[in-house]
């Protein structure tokens, strides 16, 4: 990176430094019979008698605030009562020494407070659902929160927001490690009892990294000061084809100044794809039918810990390993029909597969008046070892062995800073991150190594970032903000070949919010973002997963840059959204024929347009009977200047959802649940993608005070959740019906002990760059 970005990166890091240096108004509140008062509250006034600052006096009676240079009015209030009035001019630092009041005498009235907050809300830059007010959330976990969240979309447990690539999913601000499977059962272990609400943002702000079509769903826990110890253990079963099961174990612990954390889970699942496909090029056909039974354990450990080093600042670490190990043996049966002569081949593969990741995570948070400091620091490292024995009965193809190992290390540094005023709400940051990827690659034939290849792999990205709130009235807010990122990327191969590319960005973000009434808001979103390629498909080994197929990365990919907008409804439980995007040089999987091998590598080969309209709606019946109603329909055209048979690829997709919670019995412990998806025809990105659905059914029941939880599960119960349709590929296309074991039934039962209100630390961290490098 060059000198002017490094000039750069130190002046966002000073000037906020500065914004901290303000005058500081200090004192100490006494009543007439010389005793502190503790929770009372101060408030500094501008000239139009609006508050800019508040704050309580501690158990010493002492209060500090912090604000510019000029001519205010102190207020001491108790109870919403003027104790005490004060004209001061703050030019310099200032100590009020101590101010006696006299105390007012209130009588205290009972009162029931019965308003519940509104179900959906919509904010300048989120969807807000709470949870709170949600029977639907009632006696389960974190999963079962997000089906019934309006905005998301589950399907086979996998998290997704329409209109975006990936998500990032967080706890209290806070991004957790895991994905996948992992992640799954992380949100299992979280009680839907202690979430208050679900932000689902659509439009993250600069402070985000830019990489990804991406949302973020954020839980946010139910604040409380409680201390001691608490866990949890949970147990499931689960019946595909196969049985498999997992077991998982939590412990928080919080005192006044502590919070530690620790959770562990293991895994081991086994299922049984079917695949077919076929592809046609030209002159030649071939076609696949594949049988495999995958076998996957997996371990998971997490340790995070929090110190409260003052009321201003704390410290914390977080430490998590991921071990996985997957063993895949397959079946094929091919026929290849090329220049008037066929060939049947049977072969067989195995593929083992080990993978280990390490991470670590530093951060401090300092926050004075409402302004914050944190800085974050984090190492990560993800080794791969991947094994691949083929056989056949062809006298064409060799018996192949192919053996590949990865090794990533991932280090960040980030800086952010809130700083509040009279005026608006500003962030701003920098953020550092410096990746090494190195792969070996060994293929060998009948037992001789016939390749031996290296590949190095360097990514710098280097971001600053700058953001503003501003409450421009009672019914209009706005968010507006950019990042800069500038990238710097280095391949080098075996044979010293260097690949280099250097690509600079700016990346705008802008919201508009239009608070109408109390039921009814409108809100504009904009933003930009950039969708890297991951590691491995840079990589240009060749991984044969067949006797005569292969997979190859490919050094030369670029990112894609898209363009998103959206325009949102909200009324009530009804919330509309409008979207568009414009998606350019975008990357994807291109199959072709090369001599006797079936080829798949990623390539930039297409741009496109999409637009379509989403809703959601949640409806309560008799009181018992909580429906969420989900709908999506959009329009994606793309076009192509490598697959001109179809330079232009147009037409509509669709999806519904809707989810449903019946309680049976007055105390609400036992709940039956049904849940149902359905697709249309959908096409898009060159590919037409055929319907299909997915009915699930089971029951909640709760026992012991709701410590312990006993639910039985059926999905896919129709076996309608299959994966088929037809790419259009060069010169040719690709038809694909493949099942992957969807339907099964989970019997679970977990059991939560000790202060059940105790959170201990939360703190995990994922960054984008992880992501990247599990594309195995």
């Amino acid at each position: 990176m060059n000198k002017s970005f490094h000039l750069t990166i130190l002046l966002i890091l000073f000037i906020p430094i500065t914004l901290f240096s303000q005058i500081k108004i200090t004192g100490k509140i006494f009543n007439q019979k010389d005793e502190v008062l503790e929770l009372i509250e101060i408030l500094i006034l501008n000239k139009d008698s609006i508050a800019i600052k508040s704050e309580l006096t501690n158990v010493n009676g002492e209060f500090s605030l912090s604000t510019e240079k000029g001519e205010y009015f102190l207020q001491v209030r108790q109870m919403g009562i003027i104790l005490y009035k004060q004209k001061i001019n703050a030019n310099q630092d200032l100590h009020l020494g101590i101010i006696k009041v006299t105390e007012k005498e209130q009588k205290l009235i009972e009162v029931v407070v019965t308003n519940q907050k509104k179900l959906i809300e919509r904010k300048v830059d989120r969807l807000v659902f709470n949870v709170e007010s949600s029977i639907a959330a009632a006696g389960g976990d974190a999963l079962d929160v997000l089906k019934v969240t309006p905005g998301l979309r589950i399907e086979n447990d996998a998290i997704g927001i329409v209109g975006k690539s990936n998500i990032n999913v967080m706890i209290d601000d806070k991004k957790i490690q895991f994905n996948g499977e992992q992640l799954i059962a992380y949100l299992k272990t979280i009680r839907s009892e202690n979430i208050s609400r679900i932000e689902v943002i659509t439009n993250p702000s600069a402070k985000y990294d830019a990489s990804g079509n991406s949302g973020i769903v954020n839980i946010v826990f139910k604040k409380n000061q409680n201390l001691g110890f608490n866990g949890s253990v949970q147990s499931s079963i689960l019946k595909n084809t196969y049985f498999g099961g997992s077991n998982g174990l939590n412990f928080n612990f919080q005192n006044e100044r502590l919070k530690i954390s620790w959770k562990g889970n293991i895994s081991n699942n086994k299922n049984r794809p079917l695949e077919y496909n076929r592809i046609e090029i030209e002159t030649e056909l071939r076609e696949n039918n594949i049988q495999r039974k995958v076998s996957a354990n997996m371990y998971s450990s997490n340790l995070g810990a929090d110190y409260k080093l003052s009321d201003k600042s704390n410290i914390g670490i977080a430490y998590s390993l991921v071990k996985r190990d997957f063993n895949n043996q397959g079946e094929t049966t091919t026929l290849i029909k090329k220049n008037n002569l066929s060939q049947n081949i049977f072969s067989n593969t195995k593929n083992n597969f080990y993978g280990l990741i390490n991470s670590i995570n530093g951060y401090y948070n300092y926050k004075i008046n409402n302004k914050k400091v944190s800085v974050e620091l984090n190492y990560i490292t993800n080794i791969t070892d991947n094994n691949v024995d083929n056989t056949s009965n062809s006298l064409n193809y060799n018996n192949s062995r192919n053996f590949t190992k990865n090794g990533f290390k991932i280090r960040t540094a980030q800086i952010d800073f809130e700083l509040p005023n009279s005026w608006c709400k500003i962030e701003t940051g920098a953020k550092i991150t410096d990746t090494d990827a190195n792969s070996e690659f060994t293929y060998s034939e009948n037992n001789v190594i016939s390749e031996n290849i290296l590949f190095d792999l360097n990514e710098k990205i280097g971001a600053l970032y700058f953001s503003s709130m501003k409450k421009i009235s009672k019914k209009w807010e706005t968010t507006f903000g950019f990042r800069f990122e500038n990238t710097n990327v280095k391949g080098v191969s075996q044979s010293h070949e260097i690949n280099k590319n250097t690509y600079n960005n700016l990346f705008p973000t802008l919201s508009v919010l239009f608070q109408q009434n109390e039921e009814s808001s409108w809100s504009l979103a904009y933003n930009k973002r950039i969708n890297r390629p991951n590691y491995n498909d840079l990589n240009p080994y060749k991984l044969y997963d067949t006797p005569f197929s292969y997979i190859t990365g490919n050094p030369y990919l670029k990112p894609s840059i898209s363009n998103n907008i959206e325009l949102s409804y909200t009324h009530n439980n009804l919330n509309l959204t409008f979207y568009g995007s414009r998606i350019q040089n975008n990357q994807g999987i291109l199959y072709s024929i090369d001599g006797d091998f079936q080829v798949k590598k990623p390539e930039n080969y297409y741009s496109q347009n999409s637009f379509g309209l989403n809703m959601s709606y949640t409806h309560k019946f008799f009181k018992i009977w909580q429906s969420s109603f989900y709908a999506d329909g959009n329009y994606n055209k793309s076009t192509s200047d490598v697959i001109l048979q179809a330079s232009k690829f147009e037409g509509w997709g669709g999806f519904f959802s809707s989810n449903n919670n019946v309680f049976i019995n007055k105390t609400k412990s036992l709940i039956l649940f049904a849940n149902y998806w359905q697709t249309t025809n959908t096409r898009q990105d060159y590919r037409i993608i055929k319907p299909n659905a997915n009915l699930s059914m089971g029951f909640r029941y709760s026992l012991l005070e709701k410590k312990l939880q006993l639910s039985f599960t059926v999905k896919d119960i129709f076996r309608q959740e299959m994966k088929r349709g037809l790419s259009i590929i060069e010169n040719g296309i690709n038809v694909y019906d493949n099942y992957y074991d969807a339907r099964n039934c989970t019997i679970s039962v977990s059991y939560r002990f000790g202060n059940n209100k105790v959170r201990g630390s939360q703190k995990n961290v994922i960054n984008d760059e992880q992501n990247r490098t599990l594309k195995e």
